[in-house]
């Protein structure tokens, strides 16, 4: 009924997963754009998967604000929950 999310060997959170979603809640967008708008999100933003179709790039991305014009939030699954900045950028316990 919960989950440990270790890095390097260490512990770094153990929680239900409901509030490992919660806390992901507003921070998973999902946008189409150009293909060569792109390239420029992926240099500014963190991207969980990117599909392309012919010359448009739809994607899921994490970040506390909008990405980029016509990004909607959207609800996150477990797997892009785990990877939100949060777990991502979280110091390791000495």
């Amino acid at each position: 009924d919960k989950i440990a999310v270790m890095r390097e060997g260490r512990l770094i959170a153990f929680e239900t997963p409901d509030a490992i979603l919660h806390k992901a809640r507003g921070q998973i967008w999902q946008a189409a754009v150009a293909a060569d708008q792109y390239s420029a999100l992926c240099n500014n933003t963190h991207v969980l998967h990117a599909q392309r179709q012919g010359n448009v790039v739809t994607m899921r991305m994490a970040q506390t604000q909008s990405p980029c014009a016509g990004a909607e939030a959207v609800e996150p699954s477990l797997e892009e929950a785990l990877m939100t900045s949060q777990y991502l950028s979280q110091k390791i316990a000495a």
